[in-house]
C-alpha cells in the first residue's frame, strides 16, 4: 500500500489523537531515535493508549497489508529495528502504566516505558525489578530479547523475571502468556523478540532492594603509571578475579568498556560496578578499585535512578552507531587478544578522528544462566557450564557519510573476535539479539531445539505470518538461516 493510501486508511480508522501524519509536531517527535542510524520516515505514526488500540490497528494492518514497525524505547541502532520507511510506525510511549501488586511481589509495566520510569515508580517501596543498565532503553525490547541488568547474577536475564506477557496477536486477540496460560508462547517470548505479536505489558518479579553500593570508575589507558597493554592485562585479571568470587559475592555485577574518543577525548577504561545488597567494597569488585591510572571515581551508596543516569552518560543519544556482539568464555587470554588485536582495525581507519571506538564487556557468571529454568525457562540456549563475557562493539560517529564505512568496520571486528575466540576454544555460540549486527543470526544461535519451538509458536499464534511478512524489522524467524 502506498504512503498516501496508508495515511488515509489510518486517519479514517483510528482516533485522531492517536494518529500523526508527516510534517506534524507529533510525527517529528515520534520518529526520533537514540541512534541516528535507526531514524527512518514512516508514512504515519500510530500512538496507541492500550492493547485494545493495538488490536484495532492489527485489523487495519492485515486488511491493508501494511508494513509496520514497533517502538518501545527506540534504543537499537540497526536500521529498521524499531522504525520503517514508508510504512506505519507504532509508538508505544503512551502504553506507560506501572502498577505494583499489593504484596509487592510483581510490578506490571507497560512496554512504552523507559526503565528510569520503572526505577522511579518503585523508589522507596523496598523492592526493585531487574531492568536496563542505563536509564533510557525501553522496557519492550529488553523484556523479549534477553536483558542484562545489575541483578543478573542473582535473578538471571530480565526475561527470566517475567511472570506474564500481555500480547496482542496479529489476529487482534489479546492473550496472556505465562507458566499456565499459553506456556509455549510464554517461553518463546523470553528471547524470541518480535516474532509472535506486540507485547503491551509485562509482569516483572520484584525482589528486596533499598539501595546499591557502586558507581563508575574511569582510568586512562595512556599513563601515567601504566601503558595500554598493562592496563588491558590488569583489566583481564580483574575480570578473572571477579568471576572467581561470583558465587561467594553473587550480588555484585560488573560491566566495563574500553573507549578511544575523538576530539582529544583520549583512551580510557570505564567500569560500572554495583553491589545490589549495598555492601561497601564488595569482594568481587575490589580488584577494580585498585586499577592503575585512575582519572575519576564516582563510587558510593545510591538508588537505581542515580546509578542508571550516571551510566547513561557514557551512552548519550544523538550519535550514529553500529552494533555487533559475540559471547566468549571468561578466558583472560581471549579477552586480551580481542581487545589488543582489534586495534589493527582501528589503526587502519582513515576517519578515526571522527569516531568514538567503544567495546563494552559484561561478565555473565554461571549463576546467571542457572536462573533460566525459572518460570518455565527461556529460549536463549545458554548453559551454566562456564562464566561468560558478552562483548558489544558499539562504535559511534556523527557524519552520515561514514555509515557504510563503519558498518564494514563492525563486520571486520566481529569476524576477528570470532576467529580469536574459536582459535582459543572460547567461543560461545550465543549471540545477544538486542546487540547483534544486521548480518548476524542471533535466533539460530539459540540452538535447533529452541528455533524449532519458536517456529512452531509463530505458526500457531500467527498463522498468516503477519509478523514475518509485514513487520520486517529486528530479527525474524523467516530470515533465520538454520
Amino acid at each position: 500500500m502506498k504512503s498516501n493510501s496508508i495515511s488515509l486508511v489510518w486517519a479514517g480508522a483510528l482516533a485522531a489523537g492517536a494518529f500523526a501524519q508527516q510534517s506534524t509536531p507529533c510525527y517529528e517527535a515520534s520518529v526520533g531515535r537514540w541512534s541516528g542510524t535507526s531514524i527512518l520516515q514512516p508514512a504515519c505514526v500510530f500512538l496507541p493508549m492500550s492493547a485494545e488500540d493495538i488490536s484495532a490497528a492489527f485489523k487495519v494492518i492485515v486488511d491493508g497489508q501494511c508494513q509496520f514497525a514497533t517502538k518501545s524505547g527506540g534504543h537499537n541502532a540497526n536500521k529498521g529495528a524499531n522504525s520503517i520507511d514508508g510504512g506505519i510506525s507504532i509508538d508505544l510511549k503512551h502504553v506507560n502504566d506501572i502498577l505494583l501488586s499489593d504484596d509487592k511481589s510483581v510490578v506490571t509495566v507497560g512496554t512504552g516505558n523507559i526503565w528510569i520510569n520503572v526505577y522511579n515508580a518503585l523508589e522507596g517501596s523496598g523492592v526493585a525489578a531487574a531492568g536496563a543498565l542505563d536509564a533510557t532503553p525501553g522496557v519492550g525490547g529488553l523484556s523479549i530479547g534477553g536483558g542484562l541488568s545489575i541483578f543478573s547474577p542473582t535473578r538471571g536475564w530480565i526475561v527470566d523475571t517475567v511472570r506474564n506477557y500481555r500480547i496482542v496477536l496479529p489476529s487482534g486477540d489479546i492473550v496472556n502468556a505465562n507458566a499456565t496460560s499459553n506456556p509455549d508462547l510464554y517461553k518463546a517470548s523470553k528471547g524470541g523478540g518480535s516474532n509472535f505479536g506486540i507485547v503491551t505489558h509485562v509482569d516483572l518479579e520484584t525482589g528486596p532492594f533499598t539501595q546499591l553500593w557502586g558507581g563508575l570508575i574511569l582510568c586512562s589507558l595512556e599513563g601515567p603509571d601504566a601503558d595500554q597493554p598493562t592496563m588491558i592485562e590488569a583489566a583481564g585479571q580483574a575480570v578473572a578475579d571477579t568471576a572467581a568470587l561470583s558465587v561467594e559475592d553473587s550480588a555484585s555485577a560488573l560491566n566495563w568498556a574500553v573507549g578511544y574518543f575523538s576530539n582529544n577525548g583520549g583512551r580510557v577504561l570505564v567500569a560500572a560496578l554495583a553491589n545490589t545488597e549495598d555492601v561497601e567494597n564488595a569482594p568481587a569488585l575490589e580488584p577494580w578499585l585498585s586499577l592503575p591510572n585512575p582519572v575519576q571515581t564516582q563510587i558510593g551508596h545510591m538508588n537505581l535512578t542515580e546509578f542508571t543516569v550516571m551510566a547513561s552518560g557514557f551512552e548519550p543519544a544523538g550519535f550514529r552507531e553500529v552494533t555487533g556482539t559475540i559471547t566468549i568464555k571468561a578466558d583472560q587470554t581471549t579477552l586480551n587478544e580481542i581487545l589488543t588485536q582489534g586495534d589493527a582495525i582501528y589503526d587502519a581507519l582513515a576517519v578515526k578522528d571522527q569516531v568514538d571506538w567503544i567495546i563494552y564487556n559484561s561478565l555473565m557468571p554461571k549463576a546467571q544462566q542457572a536462573h533460566s529454568a525459572t518460570n518455565g525457562g527461556n529460549v536463549l540456549g545458554l548453559t551454566d557450564d562456564d562464566d561468560t563475557i558478552f562483548m558489544w562493539f558499539n562504535t559511534r560517529w556523527t557524519d552520515p557519510s561514514l555509515d557504510d564505512i563503519m558498518a564494514d568496520v563492525r563486520d571486520q571486528w566481529i569476524a576477528l573476535a570470532t576467529s580469536i575466540a574459536e582459535k582459543n576454544g572460547a567461543l560461545v555460540p550465543y549471540i545477544y539479539v538486542n546487540s547483534a549486527g544486521p548480518n548476524q543470526d542471533p535466533l539460530c544461535s539459540y540452538g535447533s531445539e529452541n528455533v524449532d519451538l519458536m517456529r512452531a509458536v509463530a505458526q500457531k499464534y500467527d498463522e498468516q505470518g503477519v509478523m514475518q511478512k509485514l513487520n520486517p524489522g529486528w530479527f525474524k524467524l523467516a530470515d533465520a538461516n538454520c
